[in-house]
């Protein structure tokens, strides 16, 4: 299985344009060779399925290191089955989604949207928010955004997700548990 991190209107093949933050999990299916064409449906299903499920608990997991603001972020993860090859996407359309996960390069940050976490989450005026939200522009225009693993687990979500359920492994099992469902091939 591979994990591939994309940001910022990344493309794969075979998918529209991913969103913010796109995370792609797959594997290469094979059905043995042998199996009557039915049997085989159900083995590829059980695949999906196990594949759907591990997903959905990587995004159940990433959420425990979401920072909150609005619970937007939080809210926003979207799980998606790729025909070809398989694989789930784990997607956010919020724009501070890959900012949160990767970090931010140098450059000019949308200023609007700082004001209104100043006011949110800072708890300041409308004046003192738009002063901050400048200082904190100006700041990352010149430094970008670096994403340390925090002490409180916030931050890098995804990537401490995957590494609290050790790896690949929860994925693996989420499959295997899925085909044994289905009984001796």
């Amino acid at each position: 299985m591979d994990r591939e991190a994309r940001t910022a209107g990344g493309e794969a093949a075979g998918t529209k344009k991913m969103t913010d933050l796109t995370l792609l999990i797959g594997a290469d299916v094979t059905t043995p060779s042998g199996l009557k064409a039915r049997r085989a449906a159900r083995v590829v299903t059980a695949i999906e399925l196990g594949m759907v499920r591990g997903g959905n608990r990587l995004i159940r997991e990433a959420r425990k290191y979401t920072p909150r603001d609005r619970g937007s972020l939080i809210d926003s993860y979207r799980l998606e089955l790729l025909a070809r090859p398989k694989r789930v996407a784990v997607t956010s359309d919020r724009p501070q989604a890959g900012p949160m996960e990767k970090g931010r390069r140098a450059g000019m940050p949308p200023v609007a949207a700082l004001i209104a976490w100043a006011e949110n989450k800072l708890g300041l005026s409308s004046k003192e928010a738009r002063k901050a939200g400048w200082a904190i522009a100006i700041n990352m225009s010149r430094h970008g955004i670096r994403v340390p693993l925090k002490a409180d687990g916030q931050g890098q979500m995804f990537k401490r997700a995957w590494a609290q359920l050790g790896g690949r492994r929860f994925f693996v099992e989420a499959i295997r548990s899925e085909l044994r469902k289905l009984g001796p091939l």
